[in-house]
């Protein structure tokens, strides 16, 4: 008979690889699929994109990194002005815009004046 137990429960931060250099409080997708038992491998998620979380920190290529998923309260980083209360979507290099169409990936908690502002946002994914 087939069992199965959770790798992770929901609310946990998971580790992944990082397979390129990344900024922490940026969205990021799988890219690759996981072997020999190792960390996910991510990169950044761009617009249209499925991502699987928000990294914690900045980390060099090939380093391990926390990812934190649906449900956590943290900061992402703007791609453009953001209302406060607006839907979020991915945009390129991991940050956020104001949802267009697409996937909804969270909710802004605070006013983005521009790309590059860190913003407190809901992780909705």
């Amino acid at each position: 008979m087939p069992y199965t137990a959770p790798i992770y429960d929901p609310g946990q931060a998971i580790t992944g690889r990082a397979a390129e250099n990344l900024v922490g409080a940026r969205f990021v997708k799988p890219s690759a699929v996981k072997v020999d038992g190792g960390n996910v491998p991510v990169v950044y998620a761009d617009a249209g994109d499925h991502p699987i979380g928000v990294t914690q920190r900045d980390r060099s290529d090939t380093d391990a990194i926390a990812i934190y998923g649906s449900g956590h309260v943290l900061h992402v980083t703007a791609s453009a002005g953001i209302t406060a209360g607006a839907a979020i979507q991915t945009a390129n290099d991991g940050k956020v815009a104001t949802f267009s169409s697409g996937r909804k990936v969270g909710v802004a908690l605070e006013t983005a004046d521009g790309d590059g502002d860190l913003i407190l946002a809901q992780v909705q994914l």
